[in-house]
Order: structure tokens, then C-alpha cells, then sequence
């Protein structure tokens, strides 16, 4: 018996089409009804030493800590080294070929910029 939905309407058929969610996981759609789990910012409070010194860093730099980073200062090694990227692209790349990137990836993620 041929299965309902997209697969049916081609003209070959993959075992990946009708099998259960729980043989081929990574190979079904994900449902528009599940969202992203949700990690809220930290605030100065809730911090750890390490995020502190880091978001005091930002502060004196920026005049704000965005909350990007206070949501990354949960694991202050993820937030140092996400630092350390941006610092990388931010001095070793054209800013040309930069915002060139930064307009492709938002482009190909589908985002507003």
C-alpha cells in the first residue's frame, strides 16, 4: 500500500518515505509546532566570576553588554572563545568581504538585517 502525503507523488519512493519516526529520526521534517528551547540572559547576579570579569570587559568596551553575550556567559570558555573569533574577524578581515558575510549568511539563514 502507497503511503499518503509528499512521497506518494513522486515517481520513486525511499524506505526513509514510510518508515516510522523512530527508524530514520534525522530523515523526518520537523514540525512547525516545536520551537527552539529558550536560554535566557544572565544578569550580573547570576553570573559566574568568569562570565563577571568578561561582561565587565565588554561593559568598559562597548558601554553595554549585549545579550548574546550574557546569554553565552552561561559557559564563560564558549563566550571567551566567541570573543576571540569576533576579534579575529574583526581585525583580519576587509570589512568589505566582512559585511560581504555577514549579509550572505543572513541571507542563506533567512534573517533580517
Amino acid at each position: 500500500m502507497i503511503g499518503t502525503g509528499a512521497a506518494h507523488n513522486r515517481k520513486w519512493f525511499h524506505i526513509i518515505d514510510f518508515a516510522p519516526l523512530e527508524v530514520f529520526p534525522r530523515f523526518h521534517p520537523i514540525p512547525k509546532e516545536i520551537v527552539m528551547a529558550l536560554v535566557a540572559p544572565l544578569a550580573d547576579a547570576q553570573a559566574s566570576e568568569a562570565a563577571k570579569g568578561i561582561f565587565q570587559n565588554l561593559q568598559a568596551k562597548m558601554g553595554k553588554v549585549l545579550n548574546f553575550f550574557r546569554t553565552l556567559g552561561h559557559v564563560p570558555d564558549i563566550l571567551q572563545a566567541t570573543l576571540a573569533f569576533n576579534q579575529a574577524i574583526q581585525k583580519e578581515l576587509d570589512p568589505k568581504l566582512r559585511e560581504l558575510a555577514y549579509l550572505k549568511t543572513t541571507q542563506l539563514n533567512k534573517c533580517n538585517y
